[in-house]
């Protein structure tokens, strides 16, 4: 696509989310409360239209609930390459429980992205691959197009594509149920706007 729109929009809220927990490759469903807020949140129109786009999901069951939640039986893709980063042995687990685990404390503050999660990925691997999975979809997209996946898969495009846009990489996490629209120019990020 070298012109047009692209649609990030988070999954809603989980058990996970609500838990409080590390977690990403988990394949957990909405909770009750991840169905309400988005029919809050469609209800009062927050929602990019339907009309003349084609839909892409994670493929992650949170990403296809969401999807459908907000924009009923249509079809979608999958790219699985926008799921959620892989946390290994970290998974579902709280972070005051691993404090002081001498392996997630060297995991936290390692400033490189380089050091990957015991038996998951680094972030710098993550990122990665969340940027080739983006330029994938921007080079085939014949039209606007609305992708449902992970918090952490949109900041790491927006913080790494976003290239002239101001924000360090958690003010481009948008909260459950949420997003960015993004005007595509030349192929490149022009302007971000919330969802």
């Amino acid at each position: 696509m070298r012109d047009g729109t692209i649609h990030l929009i988070r999954h809603s809220l989980t058990t996970g989310n609500e838990r409080r927990w590390i977690y990403g490759s988990a394949d957990l469903p909405l909770s009750e409360n991840g169905f309400r807020l988005l029919e809050e949140l469609r209800a009062q129109g927050v929602y990019p239209s339907a009309a003349g786009c084609d839909f892409v999901s994670s493929g992650m069951l949170r990403a296809n609930e969401t999807l459908r939640a907000i924009y009923g039986d249509v079809p979608f893709s999958v790219e699985p390459e926008l799921r959620e980063m892989e946390l290994g042995d970290y998974e579902c687990r709280l972070h005051e429980e691993l404090s002081g685990d001498p392996v997630y404390d060297a995991w936290l503050a390692d400033t490189t992205g380089e050091t990957a999660v015991p038996n998951g990925e680094s972030v710098a691997g993550f990122s990665q691959r969340c940027e080739r999975a983006f330029d994938a979809l921007l080079s085939r997209a014949a039209r606007d197009t609305i992708i449902v996946c992970h918090g952490g898969v949109i900041a790491s495009i927006l913080y790494r594509r976003g290239k002239g846009l101001p924000g360090a990489f958690y003010d481009w996490l948008p909260a459950p149920a949420r997003g960015f629209s993004l005007t595509i120019r030349g192929g490149a990020i022009e302007t971000v706007q919330n969802i």
